[in-house]
């Protein structure tokens, strides 16, 4: 026979079991918000909400088109549901941010000229200038991407002194190889910082 002694000793050890699992696990979820990854993902959807109530107050976004825009990025759940934040999880909330971003691009463009579709070009290739002298590229990866953004130029070049100007789809596709360059700066800079804090 089991004695009563013996059935609450494991019920208090399986008590304070469930209680110590509930703390590790409540840490590892805080220490998941304070990963590189997930803190860049919520500068950059602050960066995109900064940027779709600005394209509503300058007339470049429709009210009700840039309501969709806000609504989509509110809708980006940052809670896993299998509850398990990994570099997995943070790839595809950036891969979201990526496409809402491509989003807000189109249009805006819609909205404009060619004339400033290709400021906006010029704007965007200014900020990816910035990132790159801002972000610490190992010399390959500052190549490499560096390349990238010269070649994407030499279309636009091309295209505007033999073409006479961009067509729509053509600027859609500027500004798709620029937002990929753009994500692909982002991800060197977290896998820059994720290295930094495991030392």
């Amino acid at each position: 026979m089991i004695s009563r002694k013996l059935v609450a000793d494991l019920a208090l050890v399986c008590a304070v079991f469930l209680a110590t699992a509930g703390i590790v696990e409540a840490q590892r979820t805080y220490n998941s918000y304070l990963d590189p990854a997930f803190i860049d993902f919520q500068l950059r959807s602050q960066t995109l909400a900064t940027r779709i109530e600005d394209g509503i107050k300058s007339g470049s976004l429709k009210t009700d088109a840039g309501a969709t825009l806000m609504a989509q990025l509110k809708s980006i759940s940052t809670t896993p549901e299998d509850g398990k934040f990994n570099g997995q999880f943070n790839a595809r909330l950036h891969a979201q941010l990526d496409k809402l971003s491509s989003s807000i691009d189109l249009q805006m463009s819609d909205r404009k000229t060619k004339s400033s579709a290709i400021q906006d070009i010029v704007a965007k290739k200014a900020r990816i200038e910035a990132e790159l002298s801002a972000t610490p590229l190992s010399p390959i990866q500052s190549v490499i991407l560096q390349k990238k953004l010269s070649r994407i130029s030499a279309y636009e070049l091309d295209l505007l002194s033999n073409h006479g100007g961009l067509s729509y789809w053509q600027r859609r596709k500027i500004m798709a190889d620029l937002d990929l360059l753009e994500s692909q700066i982002s991800a060197s800079r977290r896998e820059i910082s994720a290295r930094s804090s495991s030392m």
